[in-house]
């Protein structure tokens, strides 16, 4: 019989807020005469537990529901009709959707983000498409929180957790989260978050669609599934929503795509917090047992939930569950064309016990090429055997050590660039940061001698302000190709540093290990993970005391922990955490008065300070803790790195080097004594000096390709155009996964005039990475053309990217100028002036940079400002060819 729209839509409205066997006996009692209408209510709750997920087609709230019931019974000819899915499906695909929705196609956002269309809505929020004005108009969806949830203390904190646990993720079968974003128009205001725009549909919505998925394709299922859940838990996450409708799909036979979405209630392993709420997240049928009795969400109980949507995959329902809770495999479960193993995964998924759960889908992974079957441990007898045949047939030669074999078993690439990272994120971050910069000092001197090696950190990149978001990060940023990621665990009994090589760009897990020591002894960890993470890296172990780190040693755990929060403050981004840091380390020093470490570290503090406020209070402090680190410890690299750079900024600039050359001395090879070395050379507009200490760096550290694209700065400065032009190429060329340096090259070519090579290189580096340097580059080769309104398209494009710099506004207001819009070009000149003043005020020592400040304020009519400024390149030394000339256009 017909479909009745009102018993359809109060049906449905009613089981929205039953759930589990509740919703069931409702609707068993309510439509047991009718299984039609039950077939719609439950396609339509589908519908409605789907919008939970990032990207959905519309729920029935939020169509023309009369529209909905007309076109379905115009469809309906016969009973069989009415529960076809695919009718269900074309109908509501063409639904007009209703015009309640809070944005509307149109309307911008934060100036950047114009809406396309309303694609969802759900429990948690809207979502949309949106064209994103800063990524060259890509389309991409918005997703936000409604105001009423937004104000709601512990749901903001979920959906925040959502963004942040899901920008950590990288992988193919992972959804793309970007960032997310508070905005107060319209009011009260919301947040809404942005990703990738996924096509297709989801795994709820395919298995209800004719024809049904093929046994190729359910493989491709499972496989990509797996990898995607691979990925997470290699991060130390556990998802803890695994369902049908957070699985997406686009594509079919052998170009199906997968992604795993919605990280709503994903949350850090160490920081699980479950069993102190004692609540149950997830969704009904898809919960393991174990977190009913008050157990925590784990891989595990992941991995329950990924077995009843492979059981759903292959039989098209779930399982049964009988009285102790275990899930009952429906007897349809065979075969059915997928190979047996898929069949033994969702049984071992299923199972009651969580370790088997692990086994069978580790086992799943070997059998579909994403995980190396791990050998099993040799008996004792097996051994001797072993050893015995090996000496009857082997006459020289010798033992393989138990290292050779391990590297036999988990290779790793000839070329190691490894990027050094606190990961996954946690609150021991500062101690983890203080651990991997002792280890890094010690790995980063086995690069003189072993080939295609660099140690590096974003500490490394001169001008970095920021740390890596997640291991992908190291890729375009750092050049490396892999990443030694640290975490750290605090127990009772013991402390533990976990390291583990990721392959940088998929974070597959290529080797790891786990040191320990008395919570007593928490300083040692530096220097056991310092021998651990050469034996992980295949480096050979270094020998002789390292005297800073062995002060370390001495410290007591709480002092150490003190220590290090000092540092990761000291490293905060534009220098926020100065004051705090300089607090930190007088505290330390009044539990430990002879700690010669702290003064050294205490006078790098107060040199922050005095070059960020440029006020002699701080840097006489300087210069006191740099001498008191000296008294106490006369050949401590640091303390007399301290000395150099307290000297070098007192004007002291020969005494400086002195003190540089006999901390070196001390350590030789130490990379943050040779790049300070460098960067004040530069600072001071050293140039020749500059240049010899970075030649310096590049024979100590012959793949550390910041320091051959620092050169090229250097000798730009100096007008060796050519000589430039070579070290950016062989920045490039050490770090190709890099765009920083191509786009240098881009510019090297353009200052020489070579405006095809210039085009070329620029954008051989957008491929890479897209920048504002780049665009910046094409618009010059565009402005040097004629081309004034290619140029200015080029130059906005730039200040999408990095509206902060203060060379694209320039630009934008020179070709305002030529095109005839003076009222524009004084406006972008004063955002210009704006950034570059900010930046001036971080590091007032830069002459050069107050030439072109003087350059922007004589464009905006500020004579008073721009005498002043060129009065302060003076001061600052300003003698290169580029700013003597900027001075007399000023």
């Amino acid at each position: 019989m017909a479909i009745q729209q009102e018993l359809v839509e109060r049906l449905f409205e009613a089981a929205l807020s039953l759930h589990g066997a509740e919703r069931e006996a409702f609707l068993a009692r309510e439509c047991g005469s009718d299984p039609e209408v039950r077939r719609v209510v439950e396609e339509l709750l589908a519908d409605d537990a789907s919008a939970g997920s990032f990207l959905m087609h519309p729920p029935l709230e939020h169509i023309d529901k009369a529209a909905f019931f007309d076109r379905l019974m115009a469809t309906e000819t016969a009973p069989q009709a009415t529960c076809d899915t695919r009718s269900l499906e074309r109908t509501a695909s063409t639904l007009p959707v209703r015009s309640d929705a809070s944005l509307h196609p149109g309307q911008v956002l934060l100036n950047r983000f114009t809406i396309v269309r309303f694609i969802n809505k759900g429990g948690m929020g809207e979502v949309y498409e949106a064209e994103d004005r800063s990524l060259q108009r890509t389309h991409i969806a918005l997703k936000i929180i409604l105001p009423h949830i937004a104000h709601h203390p512990s749901l903001r904190e979920r959906f925040e957790r959502e963004v942040l646990l899901a920008r950590e993720l990288t992988h193919t079968n992972l959804c793309p989260i970007y960032d997310i974003f508070p905005c107060d128009d319209p009011p009260p205001g919301f947040l809404f978050l942005t990703m990738k725009l996924l096509p297709g549909t989801t795994l709820t919505r395919r298995l209800q669609q004719r024809p049904p998925l093929t046994p190729d394709e359910k493989l491709a299922v499972v496989r990509q599934t797996s990898a995607g859940l691979l990925a997470i838990h290699d991060s130390g996450i556990v998802h803890r929503d695994i369902k049908p409708s957070n699985i997406m799909l686009d594509g079919a036979a052998e170009k199906l795509r997968l992604w795993i979405t919605d990280f709503g209630l994903a949350r850090a392993l160490e920081s699980d917090t479950t069993l102190q709420n004692r609540t149950v997240a997830g969704t009904p049928g898809y919960i393991a047992p174990e977190l009913d009795s008050g157990h925590p969400p784990s891989q595990a109980t992941d991995l329950y939930a990924f077995g009843v949507v492979l059981h759903e995959l292959f039989t098209g329902e779930k399982p049964q569950t009988a009285p102790d809770g275990a899930a009952i495999p429906s007897s349809e479960l065979k075969p059915c064309g997928a190979p047996s193993f898929c069949i033994q995964l969702v049984r071992g998924c299923l199972d009651l016990d969580p370790k088997r759960r692990s086994e069978a889908f580790d086992d799943a992974l070997v059998s579909l090429g994403l995980k190396r079957r791990q050998r099993k441990p040799w008996t004792r007898r097996q051994f001797i055997t072993t050893a015995a045949a090996g000496l009857c047939t082997v006459s020289i030669g010798g033992w393989v050590e138990r290292n050779d074999l391990y590297d036999l078993m988990h290779p790793l690439p000839s070329k190691r660039f490894v990027a050094l990272m606190a990961w996954p994120p946690s609150e021991s971050g500062a101690i983890v940061s203080t651990l991997l910069d002792s280890i890094g000092d010690r790995l980063a001197r086995a690069e003189a001698y072993v080939k295609d090696l660099l140690i590096v950190s974003f500490s490394d990149i001169p001008g970095g302000e920021k740390k890596l978001d997640k291991p992908a990060d190291s890729v375009s940023i750092l050049g490396a190709n892999l990443v030694l990621a640290a975490s750290f665990t605090s127990a009772q009994s013991a402390l533990t540093l976990t390291l583990r090589v990721l392959d940088a760009a998929t974070q597959k897990v290529l080797r790891s290990v786990s040191v320990s020591s008395k919570p007593s002894e928490l300083a040692s960890l530096a220097d056991r993970g310092a021998r651990a993470s050469a034996r992980l890296l295949s480096l050979p172990q270094q020998h002789g005391p390292i005297t800073d780190t062995d002060q370390l040693h001495n410290l007591s755990p709480d002092i150490f922990r003190t220590f290090s929060e000092a540092e990761h403050l000291l490293d905060e981004p534009n220098n926020t955490g100065i004051d705090a840091a300089i607090a930190k380390y007088q505290a330390v020093l009044a539990a430990v008065p002879h700690f010669a470490l702290g003064y050294a570290r205490l006078a790098m503090a107060y040199i922050r300070r005095h070059l960020l406020l440029q006020d002699s209070a701080s840097l006489e402090l300087a210069r006191s803790n740099a001498a008191l680190a000296l008294r106490y410890n006369p050949e401590s690299a640091a303390a007399l790195l301290s000395q150099a750079l307290a000297d070098l900024y007192s004007g002291h600039a020969d005494q400086a080097i002195d003190y540089f050359n006999r901390s070196l001395r001390a350590d030789p090879r130490n990379p943050d004594t040779l790049l300070y070395r460098a960067q004040a050379y530069r600072d001071l507009n050293r140039w020749p000096d500059a240049e010899s200490a970075y030649r310096q760096i590049i024979r100590e550290r012959p793949n550390y390709w910041p320091a051959y694209d620092e050169l090229g700065m250097i000798l730009f400065q100096r007008a060796k155009y050519q000589e430039a032009a070579e070290a950016f190429q062989s920045a490039s060329a050490a770090a190709p996964e890099v765009a920083l340096p191509i786009v240098n090259l881009s510019w090297m070519y353009l200052s020489m005039g070579k405006y095809s090579e210039a085009r070329e290189a620029a954008l051989r580096s957008l491929k890479v990475h897209p920048t504002a340097d780049a665009y910046l580059n094409l618009g010059d080769i565009a402005f040097g053309e004629g081309k004034y309104t290619d140029a200015l398209a080029s130059y906005l494009k730039a200040a999408g990217l990095d509206p902060q710099y203060h060379v694209v506004w320039r630009n934008i207001g020179d070709c305002y100028a030529v095109l005839g819009s003076p009222s524009k070009m004084k406006d972008s000149y004063a955002k210009a002036a704006a950034a570059l003043g900010n930046e001036l005020r971080i590091n007032p020592r830069r002459g050069n940079s107050w030439v072109t400040l003087a350059f922007y304020h004589a464009k905006t009519g500020d004579r008073p400002a721009a005498e002043s400024e060129l009065k302060n390149a003076e001061k600052y030394g300003a003698a290169d060819i580029e700013s003597q000339f900027m001075k007399a256009q000023t």
